[in-house]
């Protein structure tokens, strides 16, 4: 969700290929340990896939923290990593899979909260569907290390990188925060529940936390780490995280520096099954799954530009339930975030490109993002307030032709352009934007 993850880093191109999931068919029996049950082998998981080697060129979206703030440092747990593969529809249909998408949900005006209808009037929200698509969210979660003595997920090796992580996010100023939602582990977490802080977003774990379904009776949860032997790879422009916090975009600098320097860098993809509903259960995401890593996917970044967070990536939308019936969202944590996402997938479209008659120095304006401070419209009462102005806002990836590094840069209007200062990224007015009172109003200005 945008308001967890609101500050992105950048979105890369890169290809989802399944690798290691051929290797593992072609070289497991039934009885091994990693061996995948035969009724599991669907969606992503199908053999057709992998033997065909299948690659879908995706988008990639780091992002953290939020963005009335500047600071990457500002919480140092909350990171996202979003993945959109492309043309998923395409090639299952050239091998004869059935491709069953589900379908997002719209929220009319009367299903939305009261804050909602006082925002946007009568406006219902249209899902952006983007068939054809496919989006994989996580967050990033702990390494399980120090926790139970149980050995922990580690990529300094391939047997290491079979262990259990601990797939939830857990932060460290968790007191701060709802206890037992995505954060998990309250009201007194344990240790090895935290994730570590890292100066650069490759050498975070990334994972689905909550569980996926696998076929008519399995389950999975799904992370990611850089492949063993990777992490040589990462470079960081500073000596220390002291340091590196006195850069506001320091993940941006650290990425940017890795990916421009390397031919080519690969995330591995790994799956937990759920063995037994009793030790690995779905409704609690909290609860540790300590199954093995199974290694089945592998995302590969070639050498490429890396920008500043921009238009494009910012009007990307993900959305955990844009994916297939065999690996629907399961537990309660995902049945909340159906409705969170789509909710706040169109209001930050229709708040970075909506264009409403707004009230500005006393008369009537248009401008990109018709929020000021935060809401505009601040002088009409509550229940005066006109419906929304524009039309239903696509998300920019609805429209996207994936292409290695042609990702948009940014435009000089939008919410989303590189800023340096808190002042600058609290308004959507884009950079060296104020806000000033007039008769008790509060109006945004680009100046």
């Amino acid at each position: 969700m945008k308001g967890m993850h609101g500050k992105g880093q950048s979105c890369l191109g890169a290809k989802f290929s399944f690798g290691p999931l051929k290797k593992l068919y072609n070289n497991t029996v039934e009885g091994d340990i990693d061996f995948i049950p035969l009724e599991q082998r669907v969606g992503l998981l199908d053999p057709k896939l992998a033997d065909l080697n299948v690659a879908f060129d995706t988008l990639v979206r780091f992002a953290g923290n939020k963005n009335f703030t500047i600071k990457d440092s500002h919480d140092n747990r909350i990171r996202g990593f979003a993945l959109k593969l492309f043309g998923v529809e395409t090639e299952f249909k050239k091998l004869n899979l059935t491709y069953n998408q589900l379908k997002l949900a719209d929220i009319p005006s009367y299903d939305q909260p009261d804050n909602a209808q006082y925002v946007f009037g009568d406006f219902n929200f249209s899902a952006a569907q983007e068939v054809g698509h496919l989006d994989l969210l996580h967050v990033a979660i702990g390494s399980g290390e120090g926790f139970d003595d149980i050995p922990h997920f580690s990529t300094d090796s391939v047997e290491n990188a079979t262990n259990p992580p601990a797939n939830i996010f857990v932060a460290r100023n968790v007191e701060n925060y709802y206890n037992g939602f995505v954060l998990g582990g309250a009201p007194f977490p344990n240790l090895g529940e935290l994730t570590k802080t890292h100066q650069n977003p490759l050498d975070y774990i990334y994972g689905t936390a909550s569980a996926l379904r696998l076929g008519r009776g399995g389950a999975m949860k799904l992370h990611w780490a850089a492949c063993p032997g990777e992490s040589e790879k990462v470079r960081n422009v500073y000596s220390n995280l002291t340091e590196a916090w006195k850069d506001p975009n320091y993940f941006l600098t650290n990425l940017r520096e890795t990916i421009e320097n390397a031919t080519y860098f690969r995330m591995c993809g790994y799956i937990q099954l759920q063995d037994n509903p009793c030790t690995e259960p779905i409704e609690n995401p909290v609860d540790r799954w300590l199954t093995r890593s199974i290694n089945v996917f592998e995302l590969t970044f070639p050498m490429q530009q890396v920008l500043d967070y921009n238009t494009f990536c910012d009007n990307t939308v993900f959305q955990p339930y844009r994916t297939i019936l065999e690996h629907q969202p399961l537990g309660f944590i995902n049945r909340v975030r159906h409705a969170v996402y789509q909710y706040a997938n169109q209001f930050r479209l229709i708040l970075n490109n909506g264009v409403t008659e707004t009230e500005t120095s006393g008369q009537a304006a248009y401008s990109i993002g018709q929020a000021t401070c935060p809401f505009g419209y601040s002088s009409v009462s509550k229940g005066m307030r006109p419906k929304y102005q524009g039309h239903p806002i696509l998300s920019a990836s609805q429209v996207f032709s994936s292409q290695y590094g042609e990702i948009p840069p940014a435009q000089p209007d939008s919410s989303s352009s590189f800023c340096t200062t808190d002042s600058e990224c609290q308004l959507p007015f884009g950079v060296n934007s104020e806000c000033e009172q007039q008769g008790g109003n509060c109006f945004g200005f680009p100046i």
